[in-house]
């Protein structure tokens, strides 16, 4: 039995538990893999992944309701607002920036490797 302070974890190749913090299975001594065996770690990814997809759709949801505003105010005033279609711009950049993000971090899925 172990101490209540280790945590275990089980190998992916021989699937015999050992230490989570263990640089290699004692049983079998294949290297484990860290975002795999570590306790948490999906949940952990997938608290990320939410928060970057949380905050990918707000800046689109910010695009578009500045692009309304920006469409507004050109009928309004027959001319083109430079402030309003600067902070458009900007939150496409954004969203961009987001989305790229977003996608990079599924790439790295702990579930896949």
């Amino acid at each position: 039995m172990n101490d209540a302070g280790e945590q275990q974890a089980l190998c992916p190749h021989c699937g015999q538990p050992h230490d989570a913090a263990a640089q290699a299975c004692p049983a079998c001594g294949v290297a484990r893999e860290p975002a795999a065996m570590l306790p948490g770690a999906e949940s952990e990814w997938a608290h990320a992944r939410d928060g970057l997809k949380t905050k990918w759709v707000a800046s689109v949801i910010a695009f578009w309701v500045s692009v309304v505003i920006l469409g507004v105010v050109f009928f309004i005033e027959q001319r083109l607002n430079l402030m309003l279609t600067s902070i458009a711009l900007g939150m496409l950049v954004i969203g961009i920036w987001l989305k790229t993000r977003y996608q990079m971090h599924l790439r790295n899925d702990p579930s896949k490797h």
